[in-house]
């Protein structure tokens, strides 16, 4: 099992206080910086990523927030218990198309 780089939960600490980073349970959106999305009919550009076998996944926090710094909204998606994405552990289709919402 691989762990965060020393700078990662910083970071995350940093987004989470800037209103940049919702923790949602089993998955941490990074947000880009905020242009009126309310007003506007653009769509936003949205990645969401998930974490290699065995690895955290708060080891993407650095190149998670990276992105969102280029105006992408980017999910990553926890594999814990196992670290694993399995449909089994919750990495199905229907799961994404809730984070999606």
């Amino acid at each position: 099992r691989e762990s965060e780089l020393p700078g990662a939960l910083t970071c995350l600490k940093r987004r989470v206080e800037s209103g940049r980073c919702h923790r949602c349970g089993r998955f941490d959106m990074f947000l880009p910086v905020e242009e009126n999305h309310a007003s506007s009919t653009k769509a936003i550009k949205a990645f969401i990523l998930l974490p290699g076998a065995l690895i955290s996944h708060l080891a993407y926090t650095q190149i998670a927030a990276r992105l969102s710094d280029l105006g992408i909204c980017v999910v990553v998606v926890s594999m814990e218990p196992l670290r694993l994405a399995t449909s089994y552990l919750g990495s199905s289709p229907i799961r994404f198309a809730k984070i999606r919402r």
